[in-house]
Protein backbone atom coordinates (compact mmCIF):
# COMPACT_ATOMS: atom_id res chain seq x y z
CA UNK A 1 0.00 0.00 0.00
CA UNK A 2 0.96 3.39 -1.08
CA UNK A 3 2.22 5.89 1.87
CA UNK A 4 0.12 8.78 0.78
CA UNK A 5 1.56 11.11 4.04
CA UNK A 6 5.23 10.31 2.68
CA UNK A 7 3.65 11.00 -1.11
CA UNK A 8 0.14 13.04 -1.24
CA UNK A 9 -1.82 13.16 -4.27
CA UNK A 10 -1.91 16.49 -5.63
CA UNK A 11 -4.49 18.18 -7.79
CA UNK A 12 -6.10 21.93 -9.07
CA UNK A 13 -9.19 22.62 -10.00
CA UNK A 14 -10.05 26.14 -11.21
CA UNK A 15 -14.20 26.17 -11.14
CA UNK A 16 -15.84 27.51 -14.60
CA UNK A 17 -19.23 28.02 -15.21
CA UNK A 18 -19.22 24.80 -17.31
CA UNK A 19 -17.99 22.89 -14.78
CA UNK A 20 -21.12 24.38 -12.44
CA UNK A 21 -23.72 23.37 -15.25
CA UNK A 22 -22.22 20.01 -15.46
CA UNK A 23 -22.55 19.87 -12.08
CA UNK A 24 -25.46 20.51 -11.24
CA UNK A 25 -27.31 18.80 -14.10
CA UNK A 26 -25.45 15.61 -12.74
CA UNK A 27 -26.46 16.50 -9.64
CA UNK A 28 -30.53 16.76 -10.76
CA UNK A 29 -30.11 13.11 -12.09
CA UNK A 30 -28.90 11.39 -9.54
CA UNK A 31 -30.78 9.87 -6.10
CA UNK A 32 -34.20 11.12 -6.02
CA UNK A 33 -33.61 13.43 -9.16
CA UNK A 34 -33.82 9.86 -11.45
CA UNK A 35 -36.90 9.15 -9.29
CA UNK A 36 -38.30 12.18 -9.99
CA UNK A 37 -37.29 12.44 -14.08
CA UNK A 38 -38.66 8.84 -14.48
CA UNK A 39 -41.51 9.73 -12.96
CA UNK A 40 -42.02 12.67 -15.76
CA UNK A 41 -40.82 10.74 -18.04
CA UNK A 42 -44.28 8.23 -18.02
CA UNK A 43 -46.57 10.90 -16.96
CA UNK A 44 -45.00 12.43 -20.00
CA UNK A 45 -46.04 8.96 -22.45
CA UNK A 46 -50.01 9.68 -21.32
CA UNK A 47 -50.35 13.47 -22.46
CA UNK A 48 -48.42 12.67 -25.72
CA UNK A 49 -50.81 9.68 -26.24
CA UNK A 50 -53.70 11.18 -25.68
CA UNK A 51 -52.07 14.31 -27.79
CA UNK A 52 -51.86 11.81 -30.67
CA UNK A 53 -55.31 10.21 -29.83
CA UNK A 54 -57.41 13.33 -30.00
CA UNK A 55 -55.66 14.68 -33.05
CA UNK A 56 -56.43 11.93 -35.17
CA UNK A 57 -60.02 11.70 -33.61
CA UNK A 58 -59.94 15.73 -34.62
CA UNK A 59 -60.88 16.80 -30.96
CA UNK A 60 -59.09 19.95 -30.93
CA UNK A 61 -60.40 21.10 -27.90
CA UNK A 62 -58.46 18.51 -25.87
CA UNK A 63 -55.90 18.58 -28.20
CA UNK A 64 -55.12 21.48 -26.82
CA UNK A 65 -55.28 20.90 -23.34
CA UNK A 66 -52.79 17.55 -24.33
CA UNK A 67 -50.70 20.41 -25.70
CA UNK A 68 -50.68 22.69 -22.59
CA UNK A 69 -49.91 19.35 -20.17
CA UNK A 70 -46.94 18.53 -23.19
CA UNK A 71 -46.06 22.07 -22.75
CA UNK A 72 -45.48 22.09 -18.87
CA UNK A 73 -43.38 18.74 -18.75
CA UNK A 74 -41.31 20.19 -21.91
CA UNK A 75 -40.92 23.47 -19.37
CA UNK A 76 -40.09 21.01 -16.67
CA UNK A 77 -37.52 19.26 -18.78
CA UNK A 78 -35.97 22.90 -19.67
CA UNK A 79 -36.05 24.32 -15.91
CA UNK A 80 -34.41 21.12 -14.41
CA UNK A 81 -31.27 21.12 -17.16
CA UNK A 82 -30.81 24.41 -18.24
CA UNK A 83 -32.52 27.15 -16.27
CA UNK A 84 -32.05 26.14 -13.14
CA UNK A 85 -28.42 25.33 -13.08
CA UNK A 86 -27.54 28.81 -15.14
CA UNK A 87 -29.56 30.64 -12.19
CA UNK A 88 -27.24 28.62 -9.50
CA UNK A 89 -24.09 29.18 -10.92
CA UNK A 90 -24.94 33.36 -10.35
CA UNK A 91 -26.26 32.48 -6.63
CA UNK A 92 -23.08 31.35 -6.40
CA UNK A 93 -20.94 33.83 -6.51
CA UNK A 94 -18.07 32.44 -4.24
CA UNK A 95 -17.77 29.08 -6.26
CA UNK A 96 -17.12 31.70 -9.77
CA UNK A 97 -13.72 31.72 -10.42
CA UNK A 98 -12.98 29.55 -7.59
CA UNK A 99 -9.48 28.00 -7.67
CA UNK A 100 -9.07 25.38 -5.25
CA UNK A 101 -6.04 22.76 -4.69
CA UNK A 102 -6.38 19.29 -3.37
CA UNK A 103 -3.60 17.44 -1.34
CA UNK A 104 -4.81 13.75 -0.53
CA UNK A 105 -3.42 11.63 2.14
CA UNK A 106 -3.86 8.59 4.09
CA UNK A 107 -7.01 9.40 6.28
CA UNK A 108 -7.64 12.93 5.08
CA UNK A 109 -7.40 15.55 2.34
CA UNK A 110 -7.02 18.78 2.47
CA UNK A 111 -9.17 21.47 0.28
CA UNK A 112 -7.88 25.17 -0.37
CA UNK A 113 -10.13 27.70 -2.17
CA UNK A 114 -9.57 30.81 -3.20
CA UNK A 115 -11.93 33.36 -4.80
CA UNK A 116 -12.57 36.75 -5.25
CA UNK A 117 -15.20 36.64 -1.94
CA UNK A 118 -13.55 34.38 0.24
CA UNK A 119 -10.32 32.15 0.90
CA UNK A 120 -9.82 29.13 3.36
CA UNK A 121 -8.29 25.65 3.61
CA UNK A 122 -10.31 22.66 5.58
CA UNK A 123 -9.01 19.35 6.35
CA UNK A 124 -11.39 16.68 5.93
CA UNK A 125 -11.49 13.09 6.78
CA UNK A 126 -12.74 10.22 4.58
CA UNK A 127 -15.25 9.77 6.78
CA UNK A 128 -16.89 12.90 6.43
CA UNK A 129 -17.55 11.95 2.77
CA UNK A 130 -21.15 11.19 1.99
CA UNK A 131 -20.94 9.53 -1.21
CA UNK A 132 -17.92 10.15 -4.60
CA UNK A 133 -19.17 9.46 -7.94
CA UNK A 134 -17.02 9.49 -10.81
CA UNK A 135 -18.31 9.77 -13.95
CA UNK A 136 -17.38 11.80 -17.59
CA UNK A 137 -14.23 12.84 -16.14
CA UNK A 138 -14.99 14.41 -12.84
CA UNK A 139 -15.13 13.78 -9.08
CA UNK A 140 -17.95 14.60 -7.08
CA UNK A 141 -17.42 14.50 -3.31
CA UNK A 142 -20.07 14.80 -1.79
CA UNK A 143 -20.07 15.98 1.27
CA UNK A 144 -23.61 16.17 2.26
CA UNK A 145 -26.64 14.67 -0.04
CA UNK A 146 -26.81 18.66 -1.49
CA UNK A 147 -22.83 19.76 -1.36
CA UNK A 148 -19.99 18.50 -2.87
CA UNK A 149 -17.11 19.49 -4.33
CA UNK A 150 -16.00 19.28 -7.74
CA UNK A 151 -12.83 17.88 -9.21
CA UNK A 152 -11.71 17.17 -12.84
CA UNK A 153 -9.29 14.15 -13.35
CA UNK A 154 -7.38 15.50 -16.05
CA UNK A 155 -6.40 18.22 -13.12
CA UNK A 156 -5.41 15.23 -10.48
CA UNK A 157 -1.15 15.31 -10.75
CA UNK A 158 0.09 13.13 -14.23
CA UNK A 159 -0.47 9.79 -13.95
CA UNK A 160 -1.84 9.54 -9.83
CA UNK A 161 -5.88 9.59 -11.14
CA UNK A 162 -5.84 5.74 -10.82
CA UNK A 163 -4.13 5.91 -7.44
CA UNK A 164 -6.36 8.71 -6.35
CA UNK A 165 -9.01 6.16 -7.34
CA UNK A 166 -7.85 3.21 -5.95
CA UNK A 167 -7.46 5.34 -2.22
CA UNK A 168 -11.37 6.59 -1.97
CA UNK A 169 -12.02 3.33 -3.23
CA UNK A 170 -10.19 1.74 -0.34
CA UNK A 171 -11.09 4.60 2.16
CA UNK A 172 -14.86 4.39 1.58
CA UNK A 173 -15.46 1.18 -0.45
CA UNK A 174 -18.37 0.53 -2.85
CA UNK A 175 -21.52 1.78 -1.20
CA UNK A 176 -19.99 5.25 -0.83
CA UNK A 177 -17.65 5.24 -3.86
CA UNK A 178 -19.59 4.93 -7.11
CA UNK A 179 -18.22 5.18 -10.79
CA UNK A 180 -20.01 5.61 -14.25
CA UNK A 181 -19.27 6.02 -17.32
Amino acid sequence: MTDFDANPIFATNDMTKEQFMKFQRFHATKGKGVILFSVLGVLLLIPTAGFIYFFIQKDYFTVAGMGAILALFAWLLLQMFFLRPATEYKKAKISQNAHVDFEFKNEAFTVTSQSAMASGSDTISYKAIHRVYECQGMFYIYLSPSKAIVLETENVAEGRVGELRNLLWERLGSKKYKMSK
